[in-house]
C-alpha cells in the first residue's frame, strides 16, 4: 500500500502558511489525493481536525495509529507530528483552528464521530476562502 513518502514541497508549505497563520477562529483547507499518497511526519503550529469525504486514511502520530473512514474525523493538537496514508482516492477536508478551541475538545489526538451536520460544516467551511 505505501508507495512512499512525500514530504510538503516550498510550494505546498507556503500554500499551508497562508491556512496555518489565518486569523480566523477557523479555517477549511481541501486536497483531493490519490491512492497510495503517503505524507511524512509533520506537523502543523494549529490544531486541526481531519476529515475524508472518500477512502480511508491511515493517521500515525508518535503514540498511536488511527483508521479513518468517512463516518470519523481525527482532531489533533496543535504542534502534534504525524503522518497521513491514503487508501483509495481521498477527498480529504481539514479544519485549522485555534489550540483554545480544540482543547476544549481534547489536549491529545481523539477520534470522533462524523455526523451529517458536521460534514455539512466541514465541508461549508472548506468552501470559504482563506483571505
Amino acid at each position: 500500500m505505501q508507495s512512499g513518502y512525500v514530504f510538503l514541497s516550498p510550494e505546498r508549505q507556503a500554500l499551508m502558511a497562508k491556512y496555518e497563520a489565518a486569523e480566523r477562529i477557523a479555517v477549511g483547507y481541501a486536497m483531493d489525493y490519490p491512492d497510495g499518497f503517503v505524507s511524512g511526519m509533520h506537523s502543523h503550529p494549529r490544531a486541526q481536525l481531519v476529515y475524508g469525504i472518500t477512502g480511508v486514511m491511515r493517521i500515525e502520530t508518535e503514540d498511536a495509529l488511527f483508521v479513518l473512514p468517512p463516518t470519523k474525523a481525527l482532531l489533533l493538537p496543535a504542534g502534534e507530528q504525524h503522518s497521513i496514508a491514503m487508501e483509495g482516492k481521498v477527498a480529504m477536508r481539514e479544519l485549522f483552528m485555534d489550540q483554545d478551541i480544540a482543547q476544549a475538545a481534547a489536549n491529545e489526538a481523539r477520534v470522533m464521530a462524523v455526523s451529517p451536520l458536521l460534514r455539512e460544516l466541514i465541508v461549508a467551511i472548506c468552501d470559504e476562502p482563506v483571505d
